[in-house]
């Protein structure tokens, strides 16, 4: 019953615009109350329709044969869905290997890989590191390793750690 009470009170508010706009156009001395008027008429007929919609959204959601008609197309819809996924299983595990395209078991594989393949690459540089540094440790406590430094020097005592502490020097001997 309030539905019909609500579309009938629409049903005015869409009857009285019109007759407010005309008035508002032709009365222009009381243009402010003329402009008041189409906008209260304006609320009304949005009222009107917010609760004409109300009202048809309420009863639909108390309607049991539309709840059970809702139910069933979920149900429907849910089992297309599942076929749907299972088809396009099918469909693409047998166009993958066709197309020889890798699956991602074999991605997730090969990502493993690289992942140890890395790691152990990070390990070498690391034991490069240390054996560079290592190397030159040796050559800093064997200065007559170069015998072109020692001879350089002067004979064979240790060539200065920084060449440019050595700058200024009388390296001839002279």
């Amino acid at each position: 019953m309030k539905f019909f009470e609500q579309l009938t009170r629409l049903g005015e508010a869409m009857v009285e615009m019109p007759f407010v706009t005309v008035r508002a156009l032709l009365a222009p001395e009381r243009e402010g109350g003329a402009t008041q008027a189409v906008q209260q008429a304006g609320w009304k007929a949005y009222d009107a329709w917010v609760q004409v919609v109300n009202e048809s959204a309420n009863a639909l959601y108390t309607n049991p044969q539309a709840g059970a008609s809702l139910g069933r197309s979920m149900e429907a819809s849910l089992r297309w869905q599942r076929l749907g996924a299972a088809v396009t299983n099918a469909f693409f595990a047998a166009l993958w290997p066709a197309v020889g395209l890798p699956s991602a078991a074999e991605v997730g594989e090969l990502r493993a890989e690289v992942g140890a393949l890395r790691d152990e690459l990070g390990a070498a540089r690391l034991e490069a590191m240390e054996e560079r540094a290592a190397e030159a440790a040796r050559q800093e406590r064997h200065p007559l390793v170069d015998p072109l430094s020692a001879l350089w020097n002067g004979g064979w005592a240790p060539a200065a750690a920084d060449p440019e502490s050595r700058r200024g020097e009388d390296v001839s001997g002279n």
